[in-house]
């Protein structure tokens, strides 16, 4: 750094209206003024900010430049982290919840590390002061505003300005800096205060404190014991959007974002702890018990009226929980369905998937096996879980070997490869991306057609696999959750997505049909493409917010129990981003070669039609039966193809050591307690995902629980759509939407009544 880089960053700050301040070179990190507050009113003239920082060609210029946040800087707000791991978990909490693309305009525009931590800088009309956001349990704040009134040391400051001695540093230019809208800082400002891990204790409001104290028998007690904090919040609005262990995550009625506004039930606690301040009645930084919620929102705060109310819906001692339970569920209410939380007991609680130093991954794979020395390779590249990188080496392995089969009596028409996988991971920062590129960049350059777009509609994707028959083929992807969200939800056009997918996993010839062509008559008429032995695998990842896309529905039709899930308990230790990572070139050309020899011997089975045939050892049969036997036992559907993955992981593992001299291969006993090892580490995995599966919102949990009773009565006859909002007393947009759901999964048709009068012809529903 220089003087006059500080002296040019101060002049276009100030020409970008920011009010700029001179910093002390003390360590102090306080404005080099004797009084400062006028610059909070009034941003300084030229003529004092070439006295502060001199001439340009100045040698002993001054080495800190300040700003002064609020009203007089254009409405700029500085959020202020204390260190790069709290800007971490920032960034997956905001990619958890919908604010990514918020927080990436911001950090695009302009983003500063500072010797310790980072600055992230906007400007709004809606401003406060400082403001702590978030601290740790122990009270050490890590996220905090700067805002009205507040003053920030920024960059290029260097030298003796911080204690430490250490440069700020940014990126992009203060002219950059974003303007975002009212709502769109509350939703940053509430994913940062959903951080915090302080005790949360009820406070109680004056009317509370007055009642006789309580011996659990008040109208309020009960309603407290007996009601879920669904039932509390969905009537009045309030969605919830995810859930992780015993917290619940809620978005505010009408929220404009998406975002997070409150939690429940942190840390155990049963309490509604509000972070947004648009989430009225409901005031930030204090924590609401049901009744307290109920009361304020119900009755505007008269706890005595709320009291009244609970009494009259049977919340008493002289009324049993299951004589009024149901009626108090204005709308139905979700949770974890029976088949999905059976085998949860037997796991450990979720880990958050955070940074430790004791972090290990005991892949089980044998020196100088191809996966092993994989994860070397790419955990020397960057500091992602090595279990993403197990799962890109396998991907790999399967996309190089189509053809080869292993027939047994269940799989009559032989097993493939191929794989379908899915990382998921909770943040940004967790390098999902990354290893994907690492996988993606090595095929690409084994044969570059093998990898199809992550971005296609069915026609396309069955258009591609016809062309590819008795080929590998390997599509690659983020943001998993995303796609499904489109292809189970509005979007009709991309319907048949999922039953494309199941079919292209095993098998072996599918013939498409559409009705897309139009004879010289106009008339449409049929085409059809037909994909004969494809060989796709999946490899692909996804946030948490996949559990907002999909319900158990999804088990049951076998879409998701085709995946093997990878969800790592724990990271390795961050690495600094601007350390280089070592000269592995020669370890990528080995894995390249080999993955190219591997190709070359599958590639002579393409030509020539036949299959190659996986000859097991009776030993490696024994073990994987032992397996497969384990397996058929569970009751859980989300393991039930773990058995077939066995076998697949197996033969790439003897895949993968060395490269057959002749069209067969042999899987030993090796491979077979290999797949096993892996298998483990899925199934517990995929017991955790399904736990998961259930983070519904009111509309979609009105059609999981309610569409039987719409298909029940529709086998009476047709029905109007009218009469279908009315018994289950829905909105519009609500309705729209079942009717679009039972539309995509082909359980109703609906059709236009023919006009009998005036107004518009009725809607009717029947079953497809």
């Amino acid at each position: 750094m220089q003087p006059l880089d500080v002296i040019n960053a101060a002049g276009a700050a100030w020409r970008s209206g920011i009010s700029v301040v001179p910093v002390r070179e003390d360590g102090s990190k306080r404005p080099d003024l004797q009084a400062w507050a006028e610059y909070q009113e009034r941003r300084p003239t030229i003529e004092e900010l070439v006295g502060w920082y001199g001439k340009r060609t100045d040698p002993l210029g001054r080495t800190g430049v300040g700003w002064v946040m609020g009203a007089v800087s254009g409405g700029m707000e500085c959020l202020d982290f204390d260190d790069v791991d709290a800007l971490e978990d920032y960034q997956a909490r905001a990619q958890e919840f919908g604010a990514a693309d918020i927080l990436q305009r911001v950090m695009d525009a302009y983003f500063e590390m500072t010797p310790r931590g980072v600055h992230l800088f906007w400007r709004c009309e809606t401003i406060a002061g400082n403001q702590r956001l978030a601290a740790d349990a122990a009270g050490k704040v890590r996220i905090e505003t700067r805002g009205e009134g507040g003053y920030v040391v920024v960059a290029p400051s260097y030298g003796e300005v911080h204690p430490t001695g250490t440069p700020y540093i940014s990126t992009g230019e203060a002219a950059d800096i974003v303007t975002l809208t009212a709502d769109e800082r509350d939703t940053l400002l509430s994913v940062a205060r959903s951080l915090d891990r302080r005790e949360r204790v009820e406070i109680l409001h004056e009317p509370e404190r007055a009642t006789t104290p309580s011996d659990g028998t008040r109208p309020g007690d009960i309603y407290t014991d007996r009601v879920s904090w669904a039932q509390v919040l969905e009537p009045f609005g309030w969605r919830r959007v995810s859930r992780k262990g015993g917290e619940e995550y809620w978005t505010r009625p009408s929220a404009r974002t998406g975002g997070i506004d409150a939690t429940t039930n942190y840390a155990d606690s049963g309490l509604l702890y509000v972070f947004s301040t648009s989430a009225l009645p409901f005031e930030i930084e204090r924590g609401y018990g049901k009744f307290s919620a109920f009361a304020l929102l119900a009755h505007g705060g008269d706890y005595q009226a709320a009291a009244r109310d609970l009494a009259g819906q049977g919340f008493s001692e002289d009324v049993p929980a299951a004589d009024f339970g149901s009626s108090i569920t204005l709308r139905p209410s979700g949770g974890v369905s029976p088949a999905a939380s059976r085998g949860r007991e037997h796991l450990a609680p979720p880990s958050d998937g955070s940074r430790s130093d004791s972090y290990r991954f005991d892949h089980g794979w044998s020196e100088g096996h191809f996966v092993t020395r994989y994860i070397a390779w790419a955990a020397s590249q960057t500091d992602a879980p090595h279990e993403y990188h197990e799962a890109g080496a396998l991907a790999l392995l399967a996309s190089c070997t189509p053809n080869v089969r292993s027939f047994f009596p269940p799989w009559p028409r032989g097993l493939a490869t191929n794989l379908y996988l899915l990382i998921v991971g909770g943040t940004t920062a967790s390098r999902k991306s990354t290893s994907l590129g690492y996988a993606t960049a090595l095929m690409r350059d084994v044969e570059a057609s093998t990898i199809l777009p992550n971005r296609a509609t069915p026609e396309a994707l069955i258009e591609a696999l016809s062309q590819r028959s008795r080929r590998g083929s390997l599509i690659i992807g983020d943001e998993f959750g995303a796609s499904m969200e489109q292809m189970l939800g509005r979007a009709s056009y991309m319907s048949a997505a999922p039953g494309i997918i199941l079919e292209a996993y095993g098998t072996r010839a599918y013939r498409y049909t559409r009705r897309s062509k139009r004879n010289q008559e106009g008339e449409l008429k049929a085409d059809f493409d037909e994909m004969i032995d494809p060989h796709l695998s999946l490899l692909t990842a996804s946030t948490a917010s996949i559990f907002e896309a999909i319900t158990t529905r999804e088990v049951q039709s076998g879409l998701l129990p085709r995946f093997a899930f990878i969800w790592p308990s724990s990271r390795p230790p961050r690495r600094p981003f601007y350390e280089p990572a070592p000269d592995a070139e020669d370890e990528r050309a080995w894995l390249l070669d080999y993955l190219q020899r591997l190709f070359r011997w599958s590639s002579t089975s393409s030509m020539t039609g036949y299959d190659i045939p996986a000859r097991w050892a009776h030993d490696a049969e024994l073990v994987a039966d032992e397996v497969v036997k384990r397996i058929e036992d569970e009751p859980n559907e989300i393991v039930q193809r773990l058995a077939a993955m066995e076998l697949k992981v197996a033969m790439l593992s003897s895949l993968g050591d060395q490269v057959p001299a002749v069209q067969e291969m042999v899987v030993e006993l090796r491979d077979a307690k290999q797949g096993e090892r892996v298998i483990g580490r899925w199934h517990d995995a995929a017991l955790r995902f399904a736990a998961e599966v259930g983070g519904l919102t009111v509309v979609q949990r009105i059609v999981e629980h309610g569409h039987e009773r719409i298909l029940d009565a529709l086998k009476a006859g047709p029905m109007k759509r009218s009469q279908v909002s009315r018994d289950l007393k829905l909105t519009a947009k609500q309705t729209d939407d079942i009717e679009q759901t039972l539309l995509d999964r082909g359980l109703i048709e609906v059709m236009q009544q023919a006009a009998d009068g005036p107004g518009r012809p009725a809607k009717i529903w029947r079953l497809a």
